[in-house]
This record gives structure tokens, sequence and C-alpha cells, in this order.
């Protein structure tokens, strides 16, 4: 369900007003539009974003891309110019489809963490960029949409001080329009999504509700009696098996749902029968006749009833949950049918022709109707897939890369030992010198070195090992662990680190992938310090936790982050470092590695803070991960 609300506030008066939204159902998705026009307080102003809506209504089903331009392109801006946050929502997936240009700010407040979508720089009627970008989003329950116009300035730290325990997002429109403003148009849109199990949106606007779409249907089946298109009646025996049922004649005869694994599209919606049936025609080439009837029938049956489509070589069978009052038109439409007492009815189309049905193109179809996409967004989300597999494979070579400077760092001093004292002990021997003492005391020191490399290969093997298993494991041991691997390197560039006491408690995830976390943010934190030329190198890790979660929060006195890309630190590629030191990929990978394989949340922010009574600022970097999650 996605929850709207909307909250203005004109400079002057609402017909004088240049700030405007528009949120618009089409079949596949729900479109929305945030729009500020230049200027204030003027009939005039008021006027263009009248007719800077209609000119979006009229072209609401074309490519977001399109519409900008389109919008671009208007005489009337010319004089004013405007900014534009667009955005498609789809009903059937939790993602945003999305473009925007100009100064409108949008950003998704997830568990209290400030994701700022992506703008482009540009003034519609003066100036766009050369190529309109659009970017797709994953939604997570809980999330909450936030868009504002430039007359809004909406700022993190403010923003969770004020509303850090409520997701109510008709309180928040509201103050952040009337706390949160300056001297010009206000218009701030929140749009909080719970998803829960469903796999449709519906809309909550205004206390209007409409149903959702999908309705999970649950049913027991017990003995039926199946009528077949004959008029014969015959008794079969129905097992229930997961979801499938299997009908057995007592004469042998046997009717079978196909299995899941078959299954290519559940709960069918009128709105998507005419691309599914032209996808699967274009698979299975079916004949345009048939063609015509199953879209025909489907598109009125899938008003009243569930229907699921299944698909295996030579046989497209529709699982309609209720035929209700279409029984009848069954007789001339389809040959092979079968409906129970309970109004149950399984279709049978047999295909004639199949050429070009394989599997590969069987689950990438039903994974396609699954996300939602049509042709060009399955494509572009494959194509990020892909993207985003090499950027995971990158990031491991380049944290293996930094691992060997650092094995090298931790090894130096043990093997030095190592030598030294069997050195020692062969001119004591060829001098004879050696003692019983000096002996047992260079064996001691040989195999303390020698423990401590084998404790150290054991670190460095959890660290890089390519395999990550959740399991329940210690805090305490998986901290050490990664400052073990860190300490070399730390102590090399002469920087101080400092760890507060702390409670070890028990997590349950993947320990490699929080290791490799530590690790790179405290490796980051040691580049800064060396590429500023501090003095006085000091990091600090604090550790605390209630009964929900466990905080980890790692700061420097490196001078912090630069505001202008503190909201981008946690981008792919985006990197400070040359291009010989740093791939942009670390941060970006951790942050995925806490929000995704933990479910909690790593944030950045720049602290000021006292240490032996000398004032520093830094960057601290905050992971927040949630306990007896498992």
């Amino acid at each position: 369900m996605i929850e709207l609300s909307v909250n203005t506030k004109p400079f002057s008066v609402p017909n004088e007003s240049g700030d405007f939204y528009q949120y618009v159902e089409l079949e596949d998705y729900f479109l929305l539009v945030v729009g500020d026009i230049g200027g204030h307080g003027s009939a005039r102003v008021y006027e263009l974003a009248c007719s800077i809506q209609n000119i979006i209504e009229q072209n609401k089903e074309k490519s977001l891309a399109k519409i900008i331009t389109i919008v671009h392109q208007q005489e009337m801006l010319h004089n004013n110019g405007m900014t534009l946050f667009i955005a498609q929502i789809y009903k059937n997936m939790p993602m945003i489809n999305y473009s925007a240009v100009g100064n409108t700010k949008a950003t998704i407040i997830r568990k209290n963490n400030f994701l700022a979508l992506n703008i482009q720089e540009g003034i519609l009627g003066y100036d766009i960029p050369s190529s309109i970008k659009t970017y797709m989003t994953k939604i997570f329950d809980g999330d909450i949409l936030l868009v504002a116009t430039d007359g809004v300035s909406i700022h993190k730290e403010q923003f969770m001080n004020k509303f850090k325990n409520t997701n109510d997002i008709t309180l928040i429109t509201k103050y952040c329009v009337e706390d949160f403003g300056n001297d010009d148009d206000r218009l701030c849109l929140a749009l909080s999504f719970q998803i829960g199990n469903n796999k449709y949106f519906s809309l909550k606007h205004n206390d209007n509700n409409i149903k959702n779409i999908e309705e999970n249907i649950n049913q027991q089946i017990s003995t039926k009696t199946i009528v077949k298109s004959q008029g014969q009646s015959n008794q079969y025996k129905v097992d229930l098996q997961k979801n499938d049922y299997k009908l057995k004649s007592h004469h042998n005869q046997k009717l079978t749902l196909l299995d899941n694994e078959r299954l290519l599209f559940k709960n069918l919606t009128p709105s998507s029968v005419q691309y599914i049936i032209s996808k699967v025609s274009h698979l299975a080439q079916i004949d345009q006749m048939l063609k015509v009837k199953i879209k025909t029938f489907l598109y009125e049956i899938t008003k009243y009833s569930n229907v699921d489509i299944y698909l295996d070589s030579f046989l497209l069978q529709l699982h309609i949950y209720d035929i209700k009052d279409f029984q009848e038109s069954l007789e001339f439409l389809f040959k092979d049918f079968f409906i129970s007492h309970q109004k149950e009815a399984i279709i049978n189309i047999e295909l004639l022709t199949f050429s070009q049905f394989d599997n590969e193109k069987f689950n990438a179809l039903k994974e396609m109707f699954e996300l939602g996409f049509d042709d060009i967004e399955y494509e572009k989300y494959k194509e990020n897939e892909k993207r985003m597999q090499q950027l995971s494979s990158q990031s491991r070579l380049s944290a293996m890369g930094e691992m060997i400077g650092n094995i090298a760092h931790q090894w130096r001093q043990p093997l030095s030992v190592i030598s030294t004292s069997a050195t020692s002990l062969s001119i004591q021997k060829e001098f004879g010198i050696l003692t019983d003492e000096m002996l047992y005391k260079a064996c001691d020191s040989i195999n303390e070195s020698a423990q401590y490399l084998s404790k150290t290969i054991d670190d460095f093997r959890d660290f890089i090992k390519g395999e990550s298993f959740e399991e329940e494991f210690e805090l305490e041991s998986s901290l050490s662990k990664a400052f073990n691997i860190a300490q070399a390197s730390i102590k090399d560039n002469y920087i101080k680190l400092f760890i507060s006491p702390y409670e070890n408690i028990k997590l349950f995830g993947a320990q490699n992938l929080l290791i490799q976390v530590v690790v790179n943010i405290i490796s980051n934190a040691k580049d800064i310090l060396i590429e500023r030329f501090i003095e006085d190198k000091l990091i600090f890790v604090d550790i605390s936790h209630t009964q929900e979660k466990v905080s980890i929060k790692i700061t420097d006195n490196g001078g912090g982050v630069p505001k202008e890309i503190i909201d981008k630190i946690f981008d792919a590629y985006f990197t400070t470092k040359h291009q010989s030191k740093g791939t942009g990929l670390g941060l970006n990978m951790s942050f995925n590695i806490i929000m995704n394989s933990f479910k909690g949340t790593l944030e950045v922010l720049n602290e000021t803070f006292t240490y032996q009574d000398i004032e520093y600022t830094g960057a601290s970097f905050i992971i927040t991960l949630p306990l007896h999650i498992k």
C-alpha cells in the first residue's frame, strides 16, 4: 500500500503559486510529478503551472525522459523556467523509476537513514542535460519517499531530530512546509510504502482506499466432481501436494495442474492481459484467432476471479479460481476444460508450434513478469544486475590487494624474530656458548612468533574467503580479527587506535562480511589521515548496544567529509582518491553489506570532539545492526 501526503504553503495566495504535484494512476504504475515554476506571487506563474500539468496529463503514458523533453520545449517557460521530479511507481513490484532536473530535492528515508536520489542540473525551458537520465531504486517496507520544492530546506540532522520517532507522513509534510521553509512557494510531498506480503501496491490517498488488486486465495481442496466439456460427469480424487493439486480419474484418465516450476504468472490482472499474452504468443507462436479468444476471455474473467497461467512445451494452461457466470462461454471458446462443483476451472490449450521455447527463455519471461518490467526495463535490470556482480568482484579484488599489503606488514616483525633467533642459536652453538636457558628462550620466541603467524593466517582467511554463510558469532571475536588485520598498517603510519571498553554480545550473520566492513572503514580513515598530513593521527572505536541493536562508531580526526560530497560517499565508483589508490567500491559495498546482509544501516556524519584538551573535527561512520535477527 502507498499512502500519500502533500502540504503546500504559497508565497502569497494559492492561485499565485508555481509549485504543483500530480499523482496519476495508469495501468501498470502510478505517475508522480512534483514541479516548481520559477517566480512566485503572480497569477501568470499559477497559470503556467496549470498549463504544464495539462501537458503532462496528455503525455502521461510516454517515457519519463520524453515527458521532460516535451515540457522543456514549451515556449511559455522561456521567461520563467522550472524544475521537475517525475517518477513511475510500479504497482506490481517494489521499485521506482525516476528522473529529475533542477533543484527539487528527493530523498528516501529508510530506517532513520537519508538516501538522496540523483538529480541532474538544469532548468527546463532554459538549459537541460544533453542526456536525460532515468534511475531505478528498490523500495523496502516502511520506506518514505520525500520530495520537496526549492522553498523547503530539509537538512538531515534537523529532520531526524524532529521526526526520528514518527512515521506519520501527514505530520512530516506539514512541519517540513511550516518549519523548514523560506520566502518562496513551498510544497512537500511524502509517500509511505507498506509492502508486507503483497505483490501489488494499492493507493491510499485522502482516506479513499482502493482495494488491493491481488487477493491471496489459499483453498483447501477436497474430493470434487469434475464436469467435462462433453457434458459427462466423472468423480475424481484430489491430492493436495504443496501448492499443486492432481486430479486422478477412476477410469485411469488423468488431469494434472502443471508443477509450480511451470507457473508463468500468478494472479493475472485485466491491465496485464494484453502485454502477457502478447509475450507468450511471441514465445509460443499462438495462432492469431486463438490469441484473440484467449485475450478476450481473460480480460473479462480477470475482473472477477484470480487467474494463474502455466506454460510448458505444447501446452498453455489457465487456472481459474472461480469461473462464475462464464461457464457457458467455455463451450465455444475452448476444446479442453474442466470445472469443479466449486466453480474452479482448468483450461488446457494445445500449442502446435513451439520452436522458440526453451527453459532459459521461459525463466527470463517469468522473471520479467514477476518484476513487472517491459522489455526495455528488463534489459536495463539485467544489465544493472551484471554490473553489480562485476562491482562486487572488483571490490573483493581491491580489498584482497590491500590485504596482501597488510599481510606483509603483519608478518615482517615475527619473521624477523624467527630469523634472528635461528641465526643467534647457530652462532652461539658455533662458539660453544649455547646454554640450555638460551636454547629454551629462543625456542619459546620462535614458537610465539609461529603461533602469531598462524593466528594471522586464520584472521585473513576468515576475511577473504569467497563464500559467506550466516551463523551466530561473538562481536568481540569479529572486531578482534578486524583490528588484527588493520593494526600493522596503522602502526607503520604512526596512527593511534583507541577502542573503548564494551560488553561482548552475540550477533547473527556473515561474520567475514562484518570484518570486511570494519577493516574497510578503518583503512579509509588511515588513508585520509595520511593524505591530509595530520600530525597526530587518531582513530576512535566506540561500541554500544541496547536490547534491539548494536552500534559500532568509528571516528577519525581527519577533518571530516566535505559537505558537497557527503551525500555521495556511499555511491558506487565515487572516490576522492587518485585512481591508482581507490576504486570507489569499498564504501558502496560496505553500505550494501550492512543494509542487505545484516538489515542494518551505515551512515556518515562530521563531528567535532575534544581529546587531551585539543579540539578536532573528523568523520564518524556509524554501523547499526539489529539484534536477534535470524
